[in-house]
């Protein structure tokens, strides 16, 4: 299930056809599926979202394209925390969220740890 609009389905669909490899935009990214409860439905959501792996964890990087406010994953994983995530090669990892602050005024990054 996508959240938001076609584009998201799209690259879901294309991630899991592939084992996890995308082309366009995303070409040569390292990519992984976040599953999470809407806010205020508590409703499934999945967004592809890029990742850098730290430690035993993956920061996870939320632009909402540009714009100057934070994505609504994030603000749905800020309200229900505990989430799962699709990362090849692995189905599913239940994971719980952190946000941390990045180092540059301006940069965030928001970081996923895995639990068993």
């Amino acid at each position: 299930m996508a959240d938001g609009d076609d584009f998201n389905g799209k690259v879901i669909e294309e991630f899991r056809a592939n084992g996890g490899k995308v082309g366009g935009f995303f070409q040569g990214q390292t990519m992984l599926l976040l599953h999470h409860a809407g806010a205020k439905t508590g409703t499934e959501r999945v967004n592809p979202l890029i990742y850098q792996q730290v430690g035993d964890g993956y920061a996870i990087f939320g632009s909402a394209g540009g714009q100057p406010r934070d994505p609504q994953w994030f603000r749905n994983v800020v309200a229900h925390p505990d989430v799962s995530v699709e990362l090849v090669p692995h189905q599913a990892t239940f994971a719980r969220f952190e946000p941390r602050e990045g180092r540059s005024p301006g940069c965030a990054w928001r970081r996923i740890r895995c639990r068993p």
